[in-house]
């Protein structure tokens, strides 16, 4: 155990002996150190906000959600197509049944671009008919 106390002594000693005579080389390699650890921090930290940003960004485009649009079609020079009448409240609510465990649905019935008219002024706006989930799924 003696030895073993001794030869820690000794290496504290030689090491402190050699920070004396080099202490400049001991110096920049201790600050290599600390510069190094500190940009790969500093990488880590950037990466993670931009991977979050990027996220949020994508969660801004309604990536998790679906859009089923009403659009009249143009151009037919056949009529024989059997074309549907599109969905209706019926529709609606089955697709709300299969939905609804794993978030909200919405129906918009009227979706308007008219002028408002308030306190004496006019404005252009939208109407929406719709549900009490529409908000929960503009935001």
């Amino acid at each position: 155990m003696t030895n073993r106390l001794f030869y820690l002594k000794y290496d504290f000693l030689s090491a402190f002996q050699h920070f004396k005579t080099k202490w400049i080389h001991s110096l920049l390699s201790l600050l290599g150190i600390i510069i190094s650890i500190g940009s790969i921090i500093i990488m880590i930290s950037i990466s993670d906000g931009a991977k979050q940003k990027t996220l949020n960004n994508i969660k801004d485009l309604g990536i998790n959600s679906i859009r089923i649009i009403n659009k009249p079609l143009s151009n037919i020079s056949n009529k024989n197509f059997n074309l549907s009448s599109g969905l209706n409240i019926r529709d609606y609510n089955l697709i709300n049944n299969i939905i609804k465990k794993y978030g909200y649905s919405s129906m918009v019935i009227k979706l308007l671009d008219n002028s408002i008219y308030f306190n004496g002024g006019d404005t252009s706006g939208l109407v929406v008919g719709t549900n009490e989930n529409f908000h929960i799924i503009e935001q």
